[in-house]
């Protein structure tokens, strides 16, 4: 297929809509998730993970978050990267940023071939690749030797098993985005930036509709609050008033009472 529609929970954190409109489209090849820090870029991520995971479809997740540089330390330890002396030296003696992007290569073994041989097991024609900030903390070298690792499995995938493989990247550096299918996760919609100019007016104004969406939630929240607090001072004071009214036994009391 040309292009997959996801349907994504607008509201996923319950702090106000992220997305204009609750449909997704992709399309095949590589697209990158562009908007400013807390826009959505890695909610629409774990959304599409969980809905490919829930149909049971071939697909492969890193998530810098939980897979970063350090976690080759322990991958050593733990036994699944026997990469042995010599890759324990090149950790010690490598960045943050080259222990990300060698950690995304080595997972990359891996995780692909098992997320290739399930979609062939299955007879699927679609393979996702989902990549959360791989360009943290990488040098514009790394980042294109990524996007041409990208663009091979594309390749590579197409023409040996006829698979169509969707590369969904969220990016934060313009290297990333340069000459790449762009997607305004906040507007749902692909676009494209000539320049670096460009992109950096388009993060300023994906802030601005951050800040906009969180201050309409705020005041939602609030109105709700208050609402909500009103609602609770009427019944306390419904009590209060019904404690005080003279009951019928208490007026038939009074009224024999002044009979004797």
């Amino acid at each position: 297929m040309e292009t997959r529609t996801f349907k994504l929970h607008k509201d996923y954190w319950d702090c106000g809509n992220l997305y204009t409109r609750a449909e997704h489209t992709f399309n095949k090849g590589v697209t990158v998730l562009v908007g400013c820090n807390g826009s959505g870029k890695s909610t629409t991520l774990t959304q599409i993970k969980e809905q490919l995971r829930s149909k049971q479809e071939p697909y492969f997740a890193f998530d810098n978050v939980t897979s970063g540089g350090s976690r080759l330390y322990q991958g050593l330890l733990d036994g699944w990267y026997s990469g042995g002396v010599n890759a324990l030296c090149s950790l010690v003696c490598s960045s943050e940023g080259e222990k990300i992007h060698q950690n995304i290569l080595i997972k990359a073994q891996s995780g692909l071939s098992a997320a290739i041989q399930k979609a062939k097991e299955n007879n699927s024609k679609e393979l996702f690749l989902l990549w959360d900030a791989v360009d943290s903390g990488a040098s514009i070298d790394n980042i294109i030797e990524l996007k041409d690792f990208f663009n091979a499995i594309i390749k590579d995938q197409k023409e040996k098993n006829d698979i169509d493989v969707f590369v969904i990247v969220s990016a934060n550096s313009y290297e990333m985005a340069n000459g790449e299918a762009c997607y305004d996760i906040s507007h749902n919609k692909y676009i494209s930036f000539n320049d670096y100019e460009e992109y950096k007016k388009f993060i300023l104004k994906s802030r601005k509709f951050k800040e906009r969406r969180l201050d309409t939630w705020r005041r939602k929240r609030e109105a709700k609050q208050q609402k909500e607090e009103e609602k609770r001072k009427k019944s306390e004071e419904t009590v209060v008033d019904a404690t005080n009214e003279p009951s019928a036994y208490s007026h038939f009391r009074r009224t024999e009472s002044r009979k004797t």
